[in-house]
């Protein structure tokens, strides 16, 4: 019983490990708050728990902050010559 949750732990602690070499660590921790996201609409989904309007309010402005950090990040590589491992980091970690 234990086999699957653990095996999704694992996943993804390597995913985001992995993507913690491909972007800078004040990436990884704002990306890694987009778990609210995941959270508050699992609540939805699989607790038929009520999120009222303050509650969706926060999530969109966390969705926002992810956004820009991710945005300005990925055109601060592009502008150093970056080779575009950022995007796929940032991608890793919204996935992990």
């Amino acid at each position: 019983m234990l086999a699957i949750p653990a095996s999704c732990d694992v996943c993804g602690s390597t995913l985001t490990y992995v993507a913690l070499v491909m972007v800078p660590a004040s990436v990884y921790q704002m990306t890694k708050g987009f778990i609210v996201v995941i959270v508050a609409v699992f609540s939805v989904i699989f607790l038929k728990r009520k999120q009222y309007r303050h509650h969706w309010t926060g999530v969109l402005l966390i969705v926002l902050g992810v956004f820009l950090v991710g945005l300005v990040s990925v055109q601060g590589s592009k502008k150093d010559g970056g080779s575009g491992t950022e995007l796929f980091g940032i991608f890793l970690l919204i996935l992990a």
